[in-house]
């Protein structure tokens, strides 16, 4: 199967047809925002909340399962977190024919049902911290137009939170958490940039809020992580405390944190071309193919050697499917390179006669010729393949950013048209911001830029703001980043 698409012009359609081409999920389902994940799709989105949960495992995080209900008055205990999804959740209010005495709804996220349990679960100072995370779904009635991975009703992710005995604990693990997504981030060669939003963006209930936000090949900010800093608020409310050394109690401090399904849709729209999909080799449902290239009266000789390489690469952990469908190669070349396998392997008649293999790098479309006993170098492509990768997107995220020193509407525009993301001195109010949103379409105050040692503004940026006025003619007090988005 041959996949054609000009994604540069048409990343819409492009991204509509890939999901279908390639197996990743069927819409179909007649619930609006749910759809069904096929195989393709769920064994990456399995593989990528695998590695995220190693790494949760390995910084002392363990994980829980909690209900997917939560009782209506649990919900409403902290005001300002139901500020923020009173309307975007799904009422469960009768139990086959009978009226329930409680309504409960679906979680849309579970710092309330899981801190309701926190404060049963904690009581000294030798309790701290706990770090849990459960990898769910959650619920939400989203009213805009839904896109499959990306903007949906039913959410697929690991969701963290964390308690600790002070401040200054809370916010490292905020750094911590950054980490723990940043070595995600890069296994998936996804460029971000991490931005603290502005307060009427945060979480509702949270101190603050640092977004992950790549950019897409439309120009648009996707928000592929978070990380909030919940303060006391919630502990104060679920009488979360512990005893100190004195015996007094204390009020704890919390954190949470989480990544969805959106990211692997940012890893489909960024990486892949107009032949299909280029999948980071860490996630991909194959990530080694071999072709065997015979006829029948080789057939025998070339298979015996494919069953040997497939026994080996096997044997390194490595997923291998042997492509033995009834097609001729190229057509199942073009299905391989459409379902985005990163390394394919070929090996027909002349190949053996030269005890060569082929190999081929799905990220830059190179072959290469290795003697059958020179196997092990498969590492070396491997990491060739996901260097390339992680090289032509980073290049492509530095040229979609453009840095307006005095911003006016025509600058903005002219960016905007050119698919890019701004980066201008701002005076940090929300009405000026509403009325940028307004006269440019949807255009969106992201938020500034985090130094990832104090959590705070970039040091240069505030240095280079200084005397630069905001598009509104206020004195600015940062650079801001805005965009369209998702």
């Amino acid at each position: 199967m041959k996949f054609d698409i000009d994604k540069e012009n048409n990343l819409s359609e492009w991204y509509n047809e890939i999901l279908k081409a390639a197996g990743i999920v069927d819409i179909r389902y007649p619930v609006k925002g749910m759809p069904v994940y096929l195989k393709n799709g769920y064994l990456a989105l399995r593989e990528m909340l695998r590695s995220l949960e190693d790494k949760l495992d390995k910084k002392g995080h363990f994980p829980l399962a909690f209900p997917v209900v939560i009782p209506l008055s649990i919900l409403r205990k902290e005001s300002e977190h139901i500020k923020g999804f009173e309307g975007e959740v799904f009422w469960i209010e009768r139990g086959g024919f009978e009226k329930l005495e409680e309504p409960l709804v679906l979680r849309p996220t579970s710092e309330t049902p899981m801190y309701y349990m926190f404060a049963l679960w904690i009581r000294s100072k030798s309790d701290l911290p706990l770090k849990t995370y459960q990898t769910n779904q959650v619920y939400r009635y989203e009213t805009k137009q839904t896109k499959p991975l990306i903007r949906g009703r039913e959410l697929y992710w690991n969701e963290a939170h964390t308690v600790h005995a002070t401040k200054e604990d809370a916010l490292n693990q905020i750094k911590e958490s950054i980490e723990i997504y940043n070595e995600l981030f890069d296994e998936l060669a996804i460029p971000v940039l991490w931005i603290k939003r502005p307060n009427w963006d945060k979480f509702a209930g949270a101190e603050f809020t640092l977004a992950a936000d790549s950019i897409m090949p439309d120009g648009r900010f996707l928000q592929v992580g978070t990380t909030h800093l919940l303060g006391q608020k919630f502990s104060k409310v679920f009488e979360i405390k512990y005893l100190n050394e004195n015996n007094e109690w204390q009020f704890a401090w919390q954190t949470s944190y989480g990544v969805s399904m959106r990211l692997l849709g940012a890893v489909i729209m960024l990486h892949g071309d107009n032949k299909g999909l280029i999948w980071p080799f860490k996630i991909t449902p194959i990530q080694i193919a071999i072709v065997p290239i015979y006829k029948k009266e080789n057939k025998e000789k070339i298979m015996e050697v494919v069953d040997n390489i497939k026994n080996k690469l096997e044997n390194l952990n490595y997923r291998v499917f042997v492509d033995l469908r009834d097609e001729r190669p190229g057509w199942k070349f073009n299905d391989l390179e459409m379902k985005g396998v990163p390394i394919r392997i070929e090996i027909g008649e002349k190949d053996l006669n030269n005890n060569e293999i082929t190999i081929f790098i799905r990220a830059t479309g190179e072959k290469f010729k290795i003697k059958l006993e020179e196997l092990e170098k498969i590492k070396e492509f491997i990491e060739y393949h996901d260097e390339k990768l992680k090289e032509k997107v980073q290049n492509y995220f530095e040229e979609r950013i453009t840095i307006i020193d005095e911003p006016n509407e025509e600058k903005i525009k002219k960016a905007l048209e050119e698919k890019k993301v701004i980066k201008i001195p701002f005076c940090g109010n929300e009405e000026c911001a509403k009325q940028l949103k307004e006269r440019f379409e949807g255009l969106d105050c992201r938020g500034y830029e985090i130094n990832f040692e104090t959590l705070e503004a970039k040091e240069e940026d505030l240095e280079k703001v200084k005397g630069k006025k905001c598009i509104c003619g206020k004195e600015a007090v940062n650079y801001f980043y805005f965009g369209k988005s998702y």
